[in-house]
Formats: structure tokens, C-alpha cells, sequence
């Protein structure tokens, strides 16, 4: 699996999705990744995981992973349905009738988070 437009310079993958001030040019959105990359990567990701867990059913999206743009949330559809997997990212959150809780903790100390 090459995914070259899917690495850094030091050959690893990007660990985030979006801008971070603490690593620079780190983010996936901020490089010129290519569709044929991705499709190469969630394939191999794919096929190795259902030999590993051959019951596999759905596909989650974790903080945007499935739908940071159109072209990849269209993308994520197609292989849930190739795979007969269910999509759970933030539209079939409103299909399946499930609500998300975020909570602001921004400058709150940890006995006030619970």
C-alpha cells in the first residue's frame, strides 16, 4: 500500500484532520491528498479487519473522518454499500433517531467535568 499523497515527508501517515497550531502542516486537510490514495488505504484497512472480525458491520465516523468533504462523505457511502456495512456519521445519526451531547469544559477544572 504506497498512499503517498496520504504521508509526510518522514513516510507516516496524518494524524489529524484539521489545523493544529501545535503541528504545523500535520493535518490532513492542510496537504493536496488524492481520492485514489484514500480508496487504496480504506480497502486494505477494509479487507484486513474482516479477516480479523468477519461479523463487521458498520462503519463509524470518529470527529468528522467520514465527511470532512463532499467528495470523501460520497466516497465512505459507496464502500459502506459495496460492503453491505451500515454508515453511522452524522447523517444517519438523524435516520436512526440518535442525538449527540457535547458538553463545554473549555477552562474548567476536572471536578467541575463530571
Amino acid at each position: 500500500m504506497d498512499c503517498r499523497s496520504l504521508r509526510n515527508d518522514l513516510g507516516s501517515f496524518f494524524f489529524m484532520l484539521f489545523h493544529n497550531i501545535n503541528n504545523p502542516k500535520q493535518a490532513f486537510t492542510y496537504i493536496n491528498w488524492r481520492i485514489d490514495g484514500y480508496k487504496v488505504a480504506l480497502k486494505a484497512q477494509n479487507e484486513m479487519t474482516l479477516n480479523y472480525i468477519p461479523r463487521l458491520s458498520h462503519i463509524s465516523e470518529l470527529m468528522g473522518s467520514t465527511g470532512f468533504t463532499p467528495v470523501i462523505k460520497t466516497f465512505f457511502k459507496r464502500v459502506a454499500e459495496i460492503y453491505h456495512f451500515k454508515m453511522l456519521d452524522s447523517d444517519s445519526q438523524i435516520d436512526n433517531h440518535v442525538t449527540c451531547t457535547s458538553f463545554d469544559f473549555r477552562g474548567k477544572p476536572t471536578e467541575e467535568r463530571n
